[in-house]
């Protein structure tokens, strides 16, 4: 048959296959001279089948620089997460102790902190000597120790200083040490700053009304604290209130605490919520040029508290009805600091003061001085020297509220004149509507303050040494193994 090849059929009859087809060699080879020989068709069944592999996807575009309020706002955004949560306190138990300082190492000895508040937390201590401070410890994120280290670094100057006016400097709750404190954790080391103060005890806004010998006394010990601060010191307070006012462990001293507003005048010009709302001084409310007589206003504000028992400016809640109030006690603002203020217009126009009713009135037409000690006597406390029964000062609080007649007139009428207790009381009312004085350009300096006839008697306190710290609780023996016999008394 020549080429053809018997394959087998159907029926019996043969099936010729064709001829293979020659390809030329140098085509096969030209075509695909490294392709291997195909598979058989069986074996490729039987293979699994290669999923073609994926090209490498592109890399990712590099992400456009951040605007730099975003970013701030992002941070503030974290800062307030962080502070809902309550994160970054130091817990700390009794005989926890807290090194980092070349000074001293420190030992919590209460069970609880004295204070918290958004940056920090107070633990009672003892120092290496055993003396009990209040050791300042600043939550670990990074906001908090950068607005702390700008207090760290005023408390620092006002310690160095206190060689110039050791009987001033007294009272100020002086910075004794400061450091970092670091804790390891997870995500690396936590540091905390830490400042350690005398341990001091409540302060005047707790210890509320005193008797007029206590006020006198404690009042001469603002002024002279501001004095320091202002004419050594270089700064302004900012947040003078009864709040930040301590009194020592002896109670016979007051210290001026918490400098995280302070600063130099130069950096209150440009700062609107500078001080309290309740011990704002008329110069900011306005945006006038302010400095340190802001302090005086404040201090003159909290002294009124420890004579009557209550805040001046209670029944308020906006600053419009705080600078009214202001003006129906201490008179108008005056015409150059309505016409100059940057913050003017909020408050006046050229028709006149806006009230927060609505009304607009004529200042100087409107409101007048009104005497201070018209203010105070009705309240003032005189101690074991009680000048006034209890029904001379009920009626004098009538008469104040009515305007039937005035205490002084009360006071004069009395058999024998005025007590020598009243006396104190006309002259620190004197002192206070000089302090209150609504232009600054008059107001008086805590220097002269300090200079004032009500103080030529009162002393100031002598010095004390730091309490001694509380033992530590003794630890209780580890329990007996069983059946153990127990030990003997």
């Amino acid at each position: 048959m020549g080429q053809m090849g018997f394959v087998g059929g159907f029926g019996g009859r043969p099936m010729m296959r064709p001829p293979l087809q020659q390809m030329p060699q140098a085509a096969m080879s030209k075509s695909s001279p490294q392709q291997p020989a195909a598979l058989p068709l069986l074996l490729q069944r039987q293979l699994p089948q290669q999923e073609p592999v994926a090209p490498p996807p592109p890399p990712p575009e590099p992400e456009p620089p951040k605007d730099p309020k975003q970013v701030e706002r992002e941070a503030q955004q974290r800062l307030r997460e962080a502070v809902e949560r309550n994160e970054g306190y130091l817990e700390a138990k009794i005989g926890y102790s807290l090194s980092g300082s070349e000074v001293s190492s420190y030992t919590v000895v209460g069970k609880e902190p004295l204070g918290v508040g958004v940056f920090s937390v107070v633990w009672p201590c003892a120092d290496k000597e055993n003396k009990l401070v209040a050791l300042k410890v600043v939550r670990h994120q990074d906001h908090f120790r950068k607005h702390s280290q700008k207090e760290v670094d005023i408390l620092k100057r006002a310690a160095e200083l206190q060689e110039q006016d050791p009987a001033s400097a007294a009272h100020i709750a002086v910075l004794r040490d400061t450091f970092v404190h670091k804790v390891s954790s997870p995500t690396g080391d936590l540091e905390y700053l830490c400042m350690a103060f005398e341990k001091l005890e409540s302060n005047l806004r707790k210890v509320g009304k005193q008797p007029l010998d206590k006020v006198l006394q404690f009042s001469k010990q603002i002024m002279c604290s501001l004095r320091y601060l202002h004419e050594h010191v270089g700064i302004v307070h900012c947040d003078v209130k009864p709040d930040n006012l301590l009194l020592r462990w002896d109670g016979l001293a007051v210290k001026l605490c918490d400098f995280g507003t302070a600063r130099p005048s130069a950096e209150l010009q440009t700062i609107d919520e500078l001080q309290p709302l309740f011990y704002r001084a008329p110069e900011v409310f306005l945006g006038v040029t302010r400095g340190r007589k802001i302090d005086v206003w404040s201090a003159a504000l909290t002294i009124y508290e420890l004579i009557v028992g209550r805040i001046l400016f209670r029944a308020c809640h906006t600053p419009r009805e705080v600078l009214e109030l202001t003006m129906q006690l201490r008179g108008p603002v005056p015409e150059e600091m309505r016409k100059n203020g940057r913050l003017s217009p909020a408050y006046f126009s050229a028709k006149g003061f806006h009230t927060e009713t609505g009304g607009i009135v004529k200042p100087d037409e409107m409101y007048k001085k009104k005497s201070m000690f018209t203010e105070l006597a009705p309240f003032a406390d005189y101690g074991k020297g009680k000048a006034s029964t209890a029904q001379e000062q009920a009626k004098a609080q009538l008469a104040r509220l009515i305007g039937g007649a005035t205490v002084v007139g009360g006071a004069m009428k009395r058999a024998g004149g005025p007590t020598e207790q009243e006396k104190q009381l006309k002259s620190l009312s004197d002192l206070l509507e000089r302090c209150l004085d609504v232009n600054p350009d008059t107001r008086i300096t805590s220097r002269e303050a300090c200079d004032h006839d009500v103080f030529k008697a009162v002393e100031l306190p002598p010095m004390v040494d730091l309490q001694e710290a509380p033992p530590l609780p003794e630890e209780a023996p580890p329990p007996l193994p069983p059946g153990a016999p127990p030990p003997a008394p």
